[in-house]
């Protein structure tokens, strides 16, 4: 039933994380279990909860602007935050181009 999910994890993420997705699946499946909640969505859900967790954030936004999934006040700001503290860091690190664009690391 899951195998698929399964799968697409297994080849996504690193070992560390499929194992700890995994054990996120098992523990979420009991705890729905334990307080009658629907099992398979919570294993589903324990599965793909860091799907895109090792994904640079340039990539996830794109997958956020192609599905138009609107963000939380609290999702944005944690971009927000991850971008301000990137540019500023890249800031030293990298100075303007001549054509006065800025590189970003595409972390």
């Amino acid at each position: 039933m899951y195998e698929n999910y399964v799968e697409l994890i297994k080849n996504t993420l690193s070992e560390y994380r499929y194992n700890h997705s995994i054990c996120v699946a098992d523990r979420a499946r009991e705890l729905a279990k334990k307080h009658g909640a629907d099992e398979n969505k919570a294993y589903l859900a324990g599965i793909l909860h860091d799907i895109t967790k090792e994904m640079p954030d340039t990539e996830q936004i794109k997958l956020i602007e192609k599905y138009d999934r609107p963000l939380t006040y609290i999702e944005k700001g944690n971009l927000d935050k991850k971008f301000r503290h990137r540019r500023r860091r890249n800031c030293k690190r990298n100075p303007l181009p001549h054509d006065g664009a800025r590189e970003y690391d595409a972390v």
